[in-house]
């Protein structure tokens, strides 16, 4: 009889090792996620009051978080305003800014593995990160106001980074570190968002909707309507 006893709390022992330093790819282990210094347990709980940003690095920019969590951002010009800007979109949504960015280069399973291929299938021929250094490129050359705005953008998320742990649980869940912000990754965004607003896949069955059309019905869509 003490022999199963002991058999059996053996074999749960070995069961509760297994399942805990287990990692379910592409999240992290039970283990280390309930680890209390480095876990989730270790990500801190705000609490909705009023609180003032203070930093060095800020010097054009005071931010003013009220008790509902909403920052208000006060600065002498646009650059410090994009400063604080980028400062407070890497402090409450950093993950979702890098989840974005990398599903428009394509770079998507590098986290979630063989199931984000498909999406990585389909951005990655639009070679959209290239074409974002050019377009900022350009931006230097012929709007430096806009270009030296995205750069300060950059210069507050990256501050933030620098200053601060990032706490969004998902980093710990799937166990990777943030990377740094780049100023053309802002036109992956916009990109990203258009795609989700606008792309919609369905020319061909459009144009076939629009051939069987009589003449009368195109005229009022396409000119009465327009014309309104």
């Amino acid at each position: 009889m003490k022999i199963v006893k002991t058999g059996t709390l053996l074999i749960l022992c070995v069961g509760w090792i297994f399942i805990t330093n287990y990692k379910f790819y592409p999240i992290n282990s039970i283990g280390e996620l309930m680890t209390f210094k480095s876990g989730l347990l270790s990500i801190p709980i705000e609490k909705n009051k009023d609180s003032r940003i203070s930093t060095g690095k800020i010097n054009e920019v005071n931010i003013f978080i009220d008790h509902i969590g909403i920052p208000h951002i006060f600065g002498r010009n646009e650059r410090g305003i994009a400063f604080g800007l980028g400062y407070m979109h890497a402090k409450d949504r950093y993950f979702q800014m890098e989840l974005m960015s990398r599903t428009v280069m394509g770079e998507l399973s590098e986290i979630f593995g063989k199931k984000a291929l498909v999406s990585d299938t389909f951005w990655k021929p639009y070679e959209f990160k290239s074409k974002a250094e050019e377009i900022l490129e350009e931006y230097n050359k012929k709007s430096p106001d806009l270009y030296k705005y995205l750069l300060e953008y950059t210069n507050g998320v990256n501050t933030y980074l620098d200053e601060s742990s990032v706490n969004d649980p998902l980093y710990k869940i799937f166990n990777i570190t943030p990377n740094r912000w780049k100023p053309e990754y802002c036109l992956l965004i916009t990109w990203y968002m258009s795609k989700n607003l606008t792309y919609f896949d369905f020319q061909t069955e459009q144009q076939e909707i629009i051939n069987k059309l009589s003449s009368s019905v195109k005229d009022f869509f396409f000119h009465y309507i327009l014309k309104v």
